[in-house]
C-alpha cells in the first residue's frame, strides 16, 4: 500500500511539470479550465517533462548509486543532465533556470561543489522542484537529518537562505503527509534553526530564523516561496484529488512547470498514483530507464520506511 504513495509522488510531480509547462508565464485568464496534456511551446511532444523532472530523477538516480546524499556524485548527474540530456524523455535538457546553469557551469570550469552554488536574491524554483527524491530518501530520519540533507543538496546549486529554508518546509510537509503527521512545520523549522544558534553549533542562524518568519507570513515575494505557497494552497483547497489541486495551481500562471510538479507531488503522496487520472498516466514520456530508476528508488525508501 505504501508503496503507491512513493511511486505516486514521484510520478505525480512528472505529471505536473509536464502539464504545466506548456503554460510557463501565461496570463492566467488564457489558461483553460481543462488541463490537458499538450505540445510544449518549444514544439516538445505531450507528455515530456521538463528540466526539473530530469534533475528530480538524477537525484534519484544518485541516492540509488551512493546510497547516501553524495553533493559530488549529484552534480556530476546533473552535468550529465545538462549536457548529455541523461534522463530526459528526448535527450534534450530545456527550460533550465540561470542558477542552476551558472552552479553546473562553475563546477565544469572546475569549481568544488562546495563553491558552484549561486546565492542570489531572485533564485527561481528550480532547487524546489528537484528536491523530492531528498525529502523522500531520509524522512524516516530524525529531523536535524532530514533538513540538514536537505540544505546539502540545495546548496550545491541554490545557496540563497530563501530557496534552502522553502526547500525545508517542503520536505517537512512531504514527510508529514507520507507518514500521516500532522506536525506545525513551521514551528519545527523555528526550533531548528533557534537550537543552531547556541554557540556550541558555531554558526550564525538569524538570517534563517529570518527567512522562516517571512515564509510563514508570505507576503508574495519572491519566486520560490510563490511556486511553494500556490503549490500548497491547491493542493489544501482541493486535497483529495490530483486532477483539481494541479489543475487549480497551474490556472495560477507563472512558473507553472513548476507549480504543477510541486502540487502534484503533494496531491499523490497524499492520494497514491492510482488517483493521477489515466489518459496522463499514459501520455508521461517515461522512458525504460527512467522507470527502472523510479522502481529501485521506490523499493529503497520501502526498505527505508518498514
Amino acid at each position: 500500500l505504501l508503496e503507491t504513495f512513493v511511486k505516486g509522488t514521484i510520478v505525480g510531480h512528472l505529471v505536473g511539470d509536464a502539464l504545466g509547462y506548456p503554460w510557463q508565464n501565461t496570463d492566467p485568464e488564457k489558461i483553460p479550465n481543462q488541463i490537458a496534456m499538450i505540445a510544449g511551446p518549444g514544439g516538445e511532444a505531450p507528455g515530456e517533462y521538463t528540466s526539473l523532472g530530469a534533475f528530480t530523477l538524477a537525484t534519484i538516480d544518485s541516492l540509488n548509486q551512493c546510497g547516501e546524499l553524495n553533493p559530488e556524485h549529484l552534480m556530476e548527474q546533473f552535468y550529465e543532465v545538462y549536457v548529455g540530456g541523461h534522463l530526459t524523455p528526448n535527450e534534450n535538457c530545456y527550460d533550465v533556470g540561470n542558477t542552476t546553469s551558472q552552479a553546473i557551469n562553475n563546477y565544469a570550469n572546475g569549481m568544488t561543489v562546495d563553491r558552484c552554488g549561486i546565492d542570489a536574491p531572485d533564485n527561481d524554483a528550480d532547487c524546489l522542484g528537484r528536491i523530492l527524491p531528498v525529502a523522500l530518501y531520509f524522512c524516516a530520519e530524525a529531523t536535524d537529518i532530514l533538513l540538514s540533507k536537505i540544505h546539502d543538496a540545495c546548496e550545491i546549486t541554490h545557496r540563497d537562505i530563501s530557496s534552502i529554508v522553502t526547500c525545508q518546509a517542503y520536505g517537512l510537509l512531504i514527510q508529514n503527509l507520507l507518514l500521516q503527521r500532522a506536525e506545525k512545520v513551521f514551528d519545527i523549522l523555528l526550533d531548528y534553526y533557534q537550537s543552531m544558534n547556541e554557540p556550541a553549533h558555531e554558526i550564525d542562524a538569524t538570517p534563517y530564523l529570518s527567512v522562516v518568519h517571512e515564509l510563514k507570513n508570505h507576503s508574495g515575494a519572491g519566486s520560490v516561496e510563490n511556486v511553494f505557497w500556490t503549490a500548497w494552497q491547491s493542493f489544501s483547497k482541493y486535497e483529495n484529488s490530483y486532477f483539481f489541486s494541479v489543475t487549480d495551481a497551474i490556472k495560477q500562471g507563472g512558473d507553472t512547470n513548476a507549480t504543477g510538479a510541486v502540487t502534484g507531488s503533494f496531491a499523490a503522496v497524499k492520494n497514491g498514483l492510482n488517483d493521477i487520472p489515466a489518459d496522463w498516466l499514459r501520455t508521461i514520456q517515461l522512458s525504460s530507464e527512467a522507470m527502472q530508476v523510479i522502481m529501485k528508488f521506490v523499493d529503497n525508501i520501502l526498505l527505508k520506511l518498514t
